[in-house]
Formats: structure tokens, C-alpha cells, sequence
């Protein structure tokens, strides 16, 4: 199965994209100034608590429940996480889930815009949000290159055209671009 013929759900119900795939600058903190970086994944910013969902129907293969918020040791410092292998044939580990909000288990079957967890900010991580890494047989692959909908939309049949993101995402600005077409006041620094 193709990713286009394929609709995929924010994990976070605004879809607010807070650090893209690929190279970007990291802050650390108690530093000034910012690393340069490689990110696999994308981060999409939340508020703790928030619901967060399957961005893809699947079989979930592993899950991990974080114990604490904020420790960038768990997890290899992913956090609490799921790792979904979709019905595309590909892995979606979702991941820096609140300590103790994973509703999934191993081995079962999740459907896209399912609510699977609560957003929060464990492993390594700087604030609140859920990060999604998409591996193909040839390794990581951009999230964002997909048809990819706000949760909100899936129900109302309101399905929008294949966006690409990434040529619609801007880094220098201080704020991240939203899918549902509106800049929100989501500061550009979440890790991993």
C-alpha cells in the first residue's frame, strides 16, 4: 500500500508542528545559544494532558510507560512511547508520552485518530509534546510527506489535499505552523 492513498492523523489535536524533520539548531537547557542537529522524527507541540492519538491504523509492537516527566535517560530518551507497525507497512514510534497515560498494550490492534495516550514531556524532552519517527525498509522517512489531518477533521469527512509541510514550515520564525492553515504561538523548542 502506497503512503498517498493513505490519510494520517496529527497525534495531537492541533497539529502544530514544533520542529520539523531533518537538519535543525537544539537548545539546551542552561546554554546559550543552540546545537546543530538532526532530528528523524517530528515534533508536534501539545499541552500536558492533552489527548494524543494513532496517526495510523495498526498493530501496536511495544509500548513503553514513562515512570517520571523530564528525565531524558528513560526510554534511550524517548519517553514513555508506542511503536505502531501501520497498515503501510511501516513503524511509527510515537513517543515522550505523560508518565503512566499509555492506554495501549502490546499486540493490539489501534485505528488512526484513536486516542492511544496522554501528550506530556518525558525522556528528553523540553516541553510538552508528542515526537513521530516513520521507518520504511530504507530507514527514516519524512512524517510529514504524507496526506495528514487534524484529529478534529477525520470525523466531519472534511480530508484535505497531500500537503507537504515541510516547504510550508518555516524555522526562522518564533512560531510553528498549524495544518488546519493558522501560525500558533507555539515556540520552535522541543527536542528529539
Amino acid at each position: 500500500m502506497s503512503d498517498g492513498s493513505l490519510v494520517y492523523a496529527t497525534p495531537t489535536p492541533t497539529g502544530t508542528i514544533t520542529n520539523p524533520y531533518g537538519a535543525r539548531q537544539i537548545r539546551t537547557a542552561g546554554m546559550t545559544g543552540s546545537l546543530p542537529s538532526s532530528n528523524v522524527g517530528v515534533d508536534f507541540g501539545g499541552k500536558l494532558g492533552d489527548p494524543a492519538y494513532a496517526v495510523i491504523g495498526g498493530v501496536v509492537e511495544s509500548v513503553y510507560q514513562a515512570q517520571r516527566e523530564r528525565d531524558p535517560n528513560e526510554n534511550h530518551g524517548w519517553g514513555g512511547s508506542v511503536v505502531i507497525r501501520g497498515d503501510d507497512g511501516k513503524t511509527h514510534r510515537l513517543s515522550h508520552y505523560a508518565a503512566g497515560s499509555i492506554l495501549v498494550k502490546t499486540g493490539q490492534r489501534v485505528e488512526r485518530g484513536q486516542q492511544i495516550a496522554r501528550v506530556g514531556s518525558t525522556g528528553n524532552s523540553t516541553g510538552p509534546h508528542v515526537d513521530w519517527e516513520k521507518r520504511g525498509p530504507q530507514g527514516p522517512e519524512d512524517p510529514t510527506k504524507v496526506r495528514l489531518v487534524p484529529v478534529a477533521q477525520l470525523g466531519s469527512g472534511t480530508v484535505a489535499n497531500n500537503q507537504d509541510l515541510s516547504d510550508i514550515y518555516d524555522p526562522t520564525l518564533p512560531y510553528a505552523w498549524n495544518p488546519m492553515g493558522q501560525a500558533g504561538a507555539v515556540p520552535n523548542n522541543t527536542t528529539q
